[in-house]
């Protein structure tokens, strides 16, 4: 269940990434 957890947020953040710089650079992140 932790591990779920942490990748939904991790995968949370790398969303807000590429909303915030664009998908080209959230790609490259």
């Amino acid at each position: 269940m932790c591990l779920f957890l942490a990748l939904y947020i991790d995968l949370d953040d790398f969303k807000s990434i590429n909303d915030q710089y664009g998908h080209a650079n959230g790609d490259r992140v």
